[in-house]
């Protein structure tokens, strides 16, 4: 038995390949799900609905006398497909792969725009948050599907701060009733679209990805509100060891220098601030390094971080003497959370190392830093000194009883 994996492209049959049509056209069997067969409606050729691999997996088995089969999957094989998973399950079976132009090529071509340079992101099935991808590149393709269809996108943007961006929606590409929507997102929130729409969107001044870490204290709107400084700042985040897709919480965000710094980084960042003044100066910092992947939560830790979703990495700047239960719910939301603490007075330093030892912190490390700055006085440069500050970091650790 010969088995091919053949990429339709759109769906259109003037838009598939020679290549498939002349595989699909010659085979005993075809196999897919309906939407897929209807494209091949004129040939008499015997056709099973079905998409899941191991119950295609079952199909071949029970039609052994077929000599050539075409499992039918909707655009290029190798671009978010089922091809992954039938490989996996059909291991030990001929299979050839016949590719197919998939609705980023397709779309691209419709809007006139390179593709080469675009973010792609599939939300068809799945659970990601897109607005640090939208925040950090001048197009972004997504391929919508399930509960994350056009308009709940659309209103996540909105949400975010995030209207100053082009969308264009692509619906029933290739087909008679194909239909390109462009818009801004406070408008296309409010309309109806096909569920499985291809979205780009368009950021004219998306920000400079990550470069290095310690933004100059000069340029956040500061106020009276605590800061963390840039070289302690710049320490936090190489301990933080933030990845592009992480949830991160910065517990006492003060004027939320962090907070910007992890929203340069990561995906979502959850900044908790009681002073309200605080708040005020990390909505405007926010707004300047528009750093929309960033929240700003007035009120206190543990209780203001109940309803947010697992962290995998936590900054703790200030506890409000609520260190062990900040600590004790992040671990519970996450067993392997990564947590780094700063303290300056040596009793916040105590309670920190008996934390780290009760709650079983691993590859625990303790860093303490001294810094001094220059400051002219009359024709001599003297170095003033600041606070010595302790840096903790650790990860979580998963009870193995």
């Amino acid at each position: 038995m010969k088995i091919y994996i053949v990429g339709i492209g759109t769906g259109n049959k003037d838009l598939m390949t020679g290549e498939a049509l002349k595989v699909v056209e010659s085979s005993d069997l075809l196999i897919g799900a309906s939407r897929m067969l209807e494209a091949f409606s004129y040939l008499e050729t015997p056709k099973i609905n079905s998409y899941l691999s191991k119950e295609i997996k079952g199909i071949l088995e029970n039609n052994k006398e077929a000599k050539k089969v075409s499992i039918i999957v909707s655009g290029d094989v190798g671009f978010f497909s089922a091809t992954k998973k039938l490989l996996l399950e059909l291991e030990g079976y001929d299979v050839e792969l016949i590719p197919g132009i998939s609705s980023i090529v397709y779309f691209a071509s419709k809007l006139k725009a390179n593709w080469d340079d675009m973010k792609i992101i599939s939300l068809h099935g799945r659970d990601e948050s897109i607005i640090a991808s939208i925040m950090k590149n001048a197009k972004t393709f997504i391929l919508t599907g399930g509960k994350n269809k056009v308009n709940s996108i659309c209103k996540s943007f909105v949400d975010a701060g995030l209207d100053n961006i082009v969308v264009s929606v692509g619906e029933n590409l290739s087909y008679d009733n194909e239909k390109i929507t462009t818009g801004i997102p406070s408008r296309l929130q409010g309309l109806e679209f096909d569920d499985l729409s291809v979205m780009l969107v368009e950021n004219k001044s998306p920000i400079n990805k990550f470069n290095s870490f310690g933004i100059a204290d000069e340029e956040f709107a500061r106020g009276d509100v605590p800061m963390t400084k840039s070289e302690v700042r710049s320490i936090v985040m190489s301990k933080l060891r933030l990845q592009e897709n992480d949830i991160a919480y910065d517990v006492g965000a003060g004027t939320g220098s962090v907070s910007i710094e992890m929203a340069l980084a990561a995906s979502e960042v959850y900044a908790i601030e009681r002073n309200p003044k605080g708040i005020e100066l990390i909505n405007e910092n926010r707004e300047k390094f528009n750093a929309y992947n960033l929240k700003a939560i007035e009120g206190l830790a543990p209780d203001s971080l109940l309803d947010l979703p697992a962290p995998d990495k936590v900054f703790i700047g200030g506890s409000g003497k609520k260190l062990d239960e900040i600590i004790e719910l992040c671990l519970k939301k996450n067993p392997r959370v990564r947590i780094v603490v700063t303290a300056i007075a040596l009793e916040t330093v105590a309670q920190t190392i008996e934390c780290f030892k009760k709650f079983n912190i691993k590859n625990s490390e303790i860093v303490q830093v001294n810094i001094s700055k220059a400051r002219s006085v009359a024709n001599y440069n003297m170095m003033i000194g600041q606070n010595p500050i302790y840096i903790f970091s650790g990860d979580g650790s998963v009870d193995e009883k």
